[in-house]
């Protein structure tokens, strides 16, 4: 396992201490990871097909537990925390898909606020923040001359626009 500075562990929104990650009894897809993401960070995660990329997100968003090591996010060693635990902190980590769907039965502004009532929120608690996300991400498409009425352009507009924003608050 890498020596980190004590220091780097300071306010960390993630960390990873010497994670490794198998699914079943096949070799290890991840080896003694530590990583440290600061709260607000923006970090890019690349690499050739089947380097461990998804199998490191499903790591972060807490579908997947390490075979060895730690997952701490916001402070929080996940392995000693109950099921209602990893639950709550679940919902502090924002996820967009590669390939996410907008339930097309639904407004894009019934689509962008569905989580939130999922959550038990009332509308007048996130009303304003949907309609300026929807604002800012039309302006953004309509700039870039794309047409809104496509499905398509209006879901990659709202599911990249908000990668780096929705990501660990």
């Amino acid at each position: 396992m890498t020596q980190l500075r004590p220091d780097m562990f300071e306010e960390a929104a993630v960390r990873l201490d010497g994670v490794s990650l198998r699914y079943d009894s096949s070799e290890e897809i991840l080896s003694r990871i530590d990583l440290v993401l600061k709260p607000g960070s923006f970090s890019f995660l690349t690499g050739a097909s089947g380097a461990g990329k998804s199998s490191l997100l499903k790591l972060l968003y807490l579908s997947q537990q390490p075979s060895r090591g730690e997952v701490s996010l916001f402070g929080s060693a996940t392995s000693r925390l109950s099921r209602d635990q990893l639950s709550a902190l679940r919902r502090r980590v924002g996820v967009v898909f590669q390939e996410f769907r907008l339930l097309g039965h639904l407004t894009a502004y019934e689509n962008v606020a569905l989580p939130l009532r999922v959550m038990g929120r009332k509308e007048s608690q996130y009303r304003r923040d949907v309609e300026e996300l929807l604002a800012r991400h039309q302006a953004q498409l309509a700039a870039d001359h794309l047409q809104l009425g496509l499905l398509r352009a209006f879901q990659v507009g709202l599911g990249v626009g908000e990668v780096g924003a929705g990501i660990l608050h």
